[in-house]
């Protein structure tokens, strides 16, 4: 006799099999329904409605990760907050990342796990003590500020050559996946394996004048995207809808359609825009650098004063990932650019690390700090020093070591 299936067991690795795609917190329950074989209504029999399936799948998330964390006493937590040795470190990291190997479906839904309207910040912290990992006051109280910048520059580390290994270069990948856990852990302790940072604070105060982009960041924008700016300003991204767009245009729909299939072509097209500004921008301010180092800083710098001048942008960026799915690939083709950097300094890492994917990391630590500074973690944040030199500093030095040069 055959063994009855455990249909709620199937929609739930169905529905995380499907937060592999970008965004995909967006899945519908008819998706899930098909990839599992039974109807959409079958669905109800098992949860109430999606949120209670993302709330299964939350628990679920939250529960494997914990179990990890409570293997042993770790630094965080004791009663008084211990320093985290390299050994400590590396343990942690190559677990979590290996459970990552194991299930890449669950990392999709960290990505896209909307309910955790805190980010990386406390929204992580107290699911994870929902399901038995005790963190020291101490150490929740201290995550406020560098030690939190700490946490997500080693997440959105892994998170990025991650997917690079496992979805984009996976034809290509030389290495284990013990070498590649081992490189990360390497990379997130030490940074760039600078003992100092070598610029000094005269220099530092040079660099931030040469990433002023409050001139630029202004410029006269496209009737298009003042149209969309405004909406946004009013309505929020979900509420920037083809109507509105219209309205605020003066245009019928119907001509609005003559330039741009729908909103998520409309965005997108936005966006390419903005980032070909943003690359524009780090062509000319890169042109007054001296070395490596300073290079790695004015990028960081240079976007993340963009950013702050367009904070609408990180919310493009946003809904642009969200509606991946749904474009074509032709459509995928145009709203891609070419991010590359001319660059004229060379360091050791590139021995590990191409030049293009080692500027994608730069770019995207910043570019994600932002996302959780505009959107989930401003109260984290919002007042502290300049997070866009906490992230240079632990590029250069590592978690394990960092140098205030700016206090």
């Amino acid at each position: 006799m055959a063994m009855k299936r455990n249909t709620r067991e199937q929609i739930l690795n169905e529905a995380f099999k499907l937060c592999l795609r970008p965004r995909s917190s967006m899945f519908s329950l008819s998706e899930v329904a098909e990839k599992v074989g039974i109807s959409k209504a079958a669905i109800f029999r098992h949860f109430k409605n999606k949120e209670e399936l993302l709330s299964e799948m939350r628990n679920l998330f939250m529960s494997d990760v914990a179990s990890i964390l409570t293997k042993k006493k770790y630094f965080f937590s004791g009663e008084n907050l211990e320093i985290c040795g390299f050994e400590q470190f590396r343990e942690i990291n190559f677990n979590v990342i290996s459970f990552f190997f194991d299930k890449p479906e669950y990392l999709g839904f960290f990505l896209n796990l909307k309910n955790l309207s805190s980010g990386i910040g406390s929204g992580l912290l107290e699911g994870l003590e929902e399901h038995g990992v005790h963190f020291s006051d101490e150490f929740k109280t201290k995550v406020v500020s560098t030690r939190f910048v700490k946490l997500y520059f080693c997440i959105a580390t892994m998170i990025f050559y991650f997917m690079r290994y496992m979805f984009i270069e996976k034809e290509n990948v030389k290495e284990t996946r013990e070498e590649f856990i081992e490189r990360i852990i390497r990379l997130t302790w030490n940074g760039i394996g600078r003992e100092e940072i070598p610029f000094n604070k005269e220099r530092l105060s040079e660099l931030n004048k040469i990433c002023d982009v409050s001139k630029i960041a202004k410029v006269e924008d496209t009737r298009f995207f003042k149209a969309f700016a405004k909406v946004f300003a009013e309505n929020g991204i979900n509420g920037v809808t083809i109507e509105r767009l219209s309205e605020e245009l003066n245009l019928a729909k119907s001509s609005l359609y003559s330039y741009f299939n729908n909103k998520a072509e409309f965005i997108n097209k936005m966006l390419y825009q903005e980032i070909s500004s943003i690359r524009n921008v780090l062509i000319e301010k890169l042109k007054n650098v001296k070395t490596f180092d300073e290079m790695i800083y004015v990028i960081i710098k240079t976007e993340s004063n963009y950013l702050r001048e367009r904070p609408f942008v990180v919310m493009m960026h946003c809904w642009a990932s969200e509606s991946y799915n749904s474009s074509n690939d032709a459509d995928k083709k145009k709203s891609q650019i070419d991010f590359s950097l001319p660059v004229c300094f060379k360091d050791a890492i590139y021995e590990e690390i191409s030049e293009k994917v080692f500027i994608g990391w730069v770019s995207a630590l910043i570019g994600e700090m932002a996302t959780f500074v505009s959107i989930k973690d401003r109260k984290f944040l919002g007042e502290q020093k300049d997070y866009a030199y906490d992230i240079f500093n632990l590029i250069e030095c590592g978690v394990h070591k960092t140098i205030d040069l700016s206090a």
